[in-house]
């Protein structure tokens, strides 16, 4: 396997870990020129207003023009409390279930969507790549990646994430005990691709699945609530695993009971392949979350 050093260089071209942060941070001031190229985002638009009926029909005639083609999307405002690690605290047992259910049973619904086109794809809708600050496929932030067109080619762009990810801990001295990275990172392909061919399968996933993207609205004062998942601005294609990985990584480790919410989602969900979940959640890789 390849020196720190030598990754260093593939990845950031030197070897210097604060110089490689700063490129990245410079680079990251740079994405909103990005924003163009994808579904979701307006450049420069940040927390608009409420759309007025006058809003939208002016929004309509805007992208009504023959050529070139625009895709714009209507959004509205939902309704009810954004959760929160006190919220959740302060609900009844039989609360927690039911959301935890009805959140599992949107995500299975999100699966079994069929990806549109003749061949199959990783990515954004639309067949887009992922942002360049996506942390599963992030390396120096300065171009778009995917989309993939092979369960191969995914694992192959993981790995160059986390192998970059993972040397620039390394490289600055965060990490004294140097082995079980390397190890990790030696199996890290390997583990991903035994993954049995259903569980390899685009699926349409969410991957931001952290508690403030969940709104919960009680129904009749009773202990049922509606459950509306928001913010899709990193949603696509990818296997199942990831959102189960997400799942587990953005909202569940701020939870007290953070075994139950994961148990009682899962419950509702086509079970997915163990031993990539398992790597994933027990890897000392700074991957998902750096």
């Amino acid at each position: 396997m390849e020196s720190i050093e030598e990754i260093m260089i593939k990845h950031f071209r030197i070897t210097d870990p604060i110089k490689a942060m700063l490129e990245r941070s410079q680079a990251k001031r740079c994405l909103d020129g990005l924003s163009i190229k994808f579904p979701f985002q307006l450049p420069g638009t940040f927390n608009p207003p409420l759309p007025t009926a006058e809003d939208v029909l002016r929004t309509l005639a805007m992208y009504s023009r023959p050529l070139p083609v625009y895709h714009y999307i209507v959004m509205d405002y939902v309704k009810g409390q954004t959760m929160s690690k006190d919220l959740w605290s302060s609900l009844p047992g039989e609360s927690k279930a039911i959301i935890c259910s009805k959140l599992g049973s949107q995500l299975k619904e999100f699966r079994n969507l069929p990806q549109p086109g003749p061949d199959p794809y990783y990515g954004r809708v639309g067949e887009k790549g992922f942002a360049s600050d996506n942390l599963m496929f992030m390396t120096d932030l300065k171009e778009i990646n995917g989309p993939y067109l092979s369960y191969q080619a995914l694992v192959d762009a993981m790995y160059k994430a986390a192998e970059a990810a993972t040397a620039l801990m390394l490289a600055q001295g965060w990490i004294k005990d140097v082995e079980p990275y390397i190890a990790e990172l030696k199996v890290f392909k390997s583990t991903l691709l035994r993954c049995p061919p259903k569980g390899q399968r685009p699926t349409f996933t969410h991957l931001d699945l952290k508690i403030e993207n969940i709104v919960v609205k009680q129904v009749n004062q009773s202990t049922d609530y509606d459950v509306t998942i928001i913010d899709w601005g990193s949603a696509g294609w990818l296997p199942a695993w990831t959102d189960v990985i997400t799942l587990y990584m953005r909202p569940v480790s701020l939870l007290e009971d953070k075994t139950f919410f994961e148990t009682r989602v899962g419950q509702e969900l086509d079970p997915v392949d163990n031993t990539v979940v398992k790597f994933l959640k027990e890897t000392s890789l700074p991957y998902f979350f750096v």
